[in-house]
Parts: C-alpha cells; sequence; structure tokens
C-alpha cells in the first residue's frame, strides 16, 4: 500500500500522467483466486483506494479462477464442490496453471450457479471498495479428464469455462456499478465465443508465445 501510494506521490511530483494503478499481487500467494486482501501488505485498502480517487487515479486488480492446495480454504470449497471436479477419483482435479508451477490448484466450477452466486458477491463487496477494473487472468488450463457440475466433459467445457467466468465478474460488476455512473471493465485474457461483449479482451502473453516459436 506504502509503495502504491509512493509512486502516485512521485509520478505527480514529476508530471508523469496516471490514470490508473493495477496491482497483481494483493492477496497473500497461497490465497490467490480468493478475493481476501492480504492486510499485512495491504492494511487499509479503503483508504489507498480512497486516496488514489483523490488524485483522478483508478486501480486494477489481478485475480484467476483457481486455488492452490496449499490454501487454508481449499478443503472447504472441495468439500462444498464448488471446484471441477475430476473422473477419476471423483475429487477436485488438481492440475498446475502453468508449465513450471510447484504447486497444484484447483478451478472453481461456473456452470455451477451455487459457485457463481457466491463468487458475485465476492465481487460485489471489492467493487464497493471502490476498484475500478478487475483482470481476469487464467482459465484456460483446466484438463480434460474432468467433469462439470453441469454433467458436460472437459472437453466440451473447457473453452467454455473462460467466457462463464468472466461473465460472472462482469455482471457482478454491472450489478454494483448500476445508478452510480461508474462502468464495470474487465480485463479478459482467455475467452470463448460471446466474450466480445464483455468489454475489454487482451492478447495476454503473445510476446513470449511469438518468442518461443521463432
Amino acid at each position: 500500500q506504502e509503495e502504491v501510494e509512493q509512486v502516485v506521490r512521485e509520478a505527480k511530483a514529476n508530471g508523469i500522467l496516471l490514470d490508473l494503478i493495477h496491482i497483481d499481487n494483493w492477496q497473500e500467494i497461497p490465497n490467490q483466486g480468493l478475493w481476501i486482501w492480504d492486510k499485512k501488505r495491504f492494511p487499509n485498502p479503503q483508504a489507498m483506494i480512497r486516496f488514489l480517487h483523490e488524485r483522478n487515479v483508478r486501480l486494477s486488480l489481478w485475480i484467476f479462477p483457481y486455488v492452490s492446495e496449499r490454501s487454508p480454504y481449499f478443503e472447504h470449497f472441495a468439500a462444498k464442490k464448488y471446484f471441477v471436479m475430476s473422473t477419476s477419483d471423483q475429487g477436485p482435479a488438481r492440475f498446475k496453471a502453468t508449465a513450471d508451477a510447484k504447486d497444484l490448484v484447483a478451478c472453481f466450477d461456473f456452470t455451477n450457479p451455487e459457485v457463481r452466486t457466491w463468487y458475485s458477491e465476492k465481487v460485489k463487496e471489492i467493487i464497493g471498495l471502490g476498484v475500478d477494473v478487475i483482470k481476469n487472468d487464467f482459465s484456460e488450463a483446466v484438463p480434460e479428464d474432468v467433469l462439470f457440475f453441469d454433467g458436460s466433459s472437459g472437453v466440451q467445457s473447457h473453452n467454455r469455462l473462460p467466457y462463464l467466468y468472466a461473465k460472472t465478474i462482469y455482471d457482478a460488476m454491472a450489478d454494483a456499478c448500476h445508478g452510480t455512473g461508474r462502468v464495470p471493465m474487465l480485463w479478459s485474457r482467455s475467452g470463448y465465443a460471446g466474450q466480445q461483449t464483455i468489454p475489454a479482451v487482451w492478447a495476454g502473453d503473445s510476446g513470449v508465445l511469438a518468442a518461443d516459436h521463432a
């Protein structure tokens, strides 16, 4: 929090135009994906957001739809069957979010209405604090040998999941912003048919991919 505020102060002092601050690691590492502030590093998020808005700077936060198996909340959500399930052992499907990841994660199942309701409330809490933009990252790593709540297979819903993930967040933001004059805005990387109706989409890590294929 102190660093974010200092960046804004220095930008203003040096005449650098600054419209938005984006923060990736606003959650503790084991609890990324759960919409829980790391209060050690951001002791007063609401005061920070007020500080930014008073200087005409908006705030963007990163999120992904996964939960690390090291999170103290993992078993709670596993018991509620909020995760995409494995077809081999009927438990949460565990996988690596990236090829070089060390921890295994599970993914929230956005075909489950109960998950969407819970997730939407978490989004609304964040937007209620004054957060302006959500960067909804990842969602494309769910393996094929899984079963979704609605009965679809990993093959059938692998590409549909990113859209449901984005739409859940966008709809919750739209509800939270209704009548306030604020505009809901996502910064989505993964997408599927229909994603073009949700602003906005960016081609994530395209430079890295291009280098890998050069």
